[in-house]
């Protein structure tokens, strides 16, 4: 089942100067999809399957057969490349996370 992404925004006290330096580091956004599948056709070891997708976007993997005994895998999306996905609907983010999957598992 896809997770829908959100950004949740935190109050801080932090000085300007500590905010904008985090601000242009271009990470604190981390967003999960995860997939269900009729079988597994994945590796084991399934992390960073190789795409032609932006760097941050479907770069890395959580094979969750291994611990739950169900083909599901969960695809992580990171930084400024997460918040431009943020603004696509589950269905696009679901059609768009095969394009990594068939290019590391051609058929």
């Amino acid at each position: 089942m896809p997770f829908s992404p959100q950004i949740k925004k935190r109050e801080h006290s932090l000085s300007e100067e500590k905010v904008s330096a985090i601000g242009r580091m271009g990470m604190g956004v981390l967003d999960k999809l995860y997939l269900l599948f009729d079988e597994v056709f994945w590796d084991q070891d399934l992390t960073t399957p190789e795409n032609d997708l932006p760097r941050g976007q479907f770069n890395y993997w959580i094979n969750f057969h291994e611990y739950l005994g169900v083909p599901i895998i969960a695809a992580f999306n990171a930084a400024t490349p997460a918040l431009d996905l943020s603004h696509e609907s589950d269905d696009e983010l679901v059609s768009r996370a095969p394009t990594a999957l068939n290019a590391a598992y051609p058929q």
